[in-house]
């Protein structure tokens, strides 16, 4: 559900400011268009994962609650039904949330770039992706390039599948993990510029 909401919103936040015209109202207020991006990296990468976990904490506090009235004691305690374990099970969630929202920042900010011009981002960003595999493959004749990507295209969906989401947030190494971060902060200017028109 995080992952569905997070591209969603993404994909559509920039673009849907172009088409209802609200961009130019936006423009008029006292807000800088890097305070507006970053308004709306908060959203994606946080504000959607603290909504997504306060589903699951009621989810969980649901089923306790439930099973205070209708289950046996002994097969609570089997299951480990109990609020520490719920506290840990949030805690841990967080904890993944965190992670996977780290890994997502420079996709969060290439897919508002491309949909500033481009109606379609993932579709485009799916397109490039194999793009660039294949021409990796013919020019380098290596599939080096193409499994770097699919090791960062992947890293938010093994973190959030993993059961130490920080060690494989981690264990794509620091240079990854530094041009992620050069990456994300070079799309961050590029769509302030553009959304900015200049």
């Amino acid at each position: 559900m995080t992952l569905v909401s997070f591209f969603t919103y993404t994909a559509r936040t920039l673009s849907k400011e172009r088409k209802e015209g609200s961009l130019a109202f936006w423009h008029s207020m006292p807000i800088s268009d890097s305070k507006a991006i970053a308004v709306k990296l908060v959203f994606a990468l946080v504000i959607i994962p603290i909504i997504a976990s306060f589903l699951l904490l009621f989810a969980d506090l649901t089923v306790w609650f439930v099973g205070q009235w209708f289950v046996p004691q002994s097969l609570l305690t089997d299951y480990s039904v109990n609020l520490v374990a719920l506290g840990q099970h949030y805690g841990e969630f967080i904890s993944t949330m965190a992670a996977m929202s780290l890994a997502l920042l420079p996709v969060a900010c290439i897919i508002f770039f491309i949909s500033q011009f481009n109606e379609h981002p993932l579709i485009t960003i799916f397109v490039i992706i194999l793009l660039i595999k294949i021409m990796g493959s013919i020019v380098f004749n290596s599939t080096v390039i193409g499994d770097w990507i699919s090791q960062v295209n992947n890293l938010s969906i093994n973190i959030l599948m993993s059961d130490h989401p920080w060690g494989t947030l981690m264990a794509i190494g620091s240079p990854t993990l530094m041009g992620l971060l050069i990456i994300a902060v070079t799309f961050f200017v590029l769509t302030v510029r553009f959304r900015a028109g200049k």
